[in-house]
């Protein structure tokens, strides 16, 4: 006979968690959008605007995802949190640069946000949340990987 293993129900820093994600998606739509008008260079406009959708195409999939698990309610990303701040600092600095300097400040923040993203998938042990928070951190890698080879293209011309 077959234990039936028992789901470990979200704590509170879980919804803490997954309400930053949805608000990481939301304001790096937001920045991307907005930053995607003050860069000279066409690939990097290019980039920037697939970002930007890429933003809200996995806002809706953490969303949808994050509902499903059941005691984890996602909420608009209207919270006052860290994230709220981070895009809106980031685009900050990025005034009066050059597109070259703009890819290492943005490269720079995302791998931070990266990395706060791995901390939270070992943080939780809810399951489905890690599945969750690891598909965001697979698509922000990507968007750095992105972002690695203009910057290497951009060194090379």
């Amino acid at each position: 006979m077959t234990k039936k293993v028992p789901e470990i129900k979200p704590l509170l820093r879980d919804n803490v968690t997954i309400e930053d994600a949805v608000t990481l998606c939301c304001e790096g739509e937001k920045f991307y959008h907005g930053v995607t008008e003050s860069v000279a260079s066409f690939s990097m406009r290019k980039l920037f605007e697939e970002m930007a959708e890429d933003y809200v195409s996995i806002q809706r999939q953490v969303h949808c995802s994050a509902s499903q698990i059941g005691s984890i309610r996602p909420k608009a990303a209207s919270t006052k949190s860290a994230v709220n701040t981070y895009y809106s600092g980031m685009l900050v600095q990025l005034n009066n640069l050059s597109d070259s300097d703009k890819v290492q400040v943005v490269l720079r923040y995302e791998q931070n946000q990266l990395q706060w993203l791995k901390k939270a998938v070992k943080s939780t042990d809810v399951i489905n949340l890690k599945r969750i928070l690891s598909d965001v951190a697979a698509h922000l890698q990507n968007l750095i990987d992105q972002l690695r080879t203009m910057q290497a293209n951009r060194k090379m011309c």
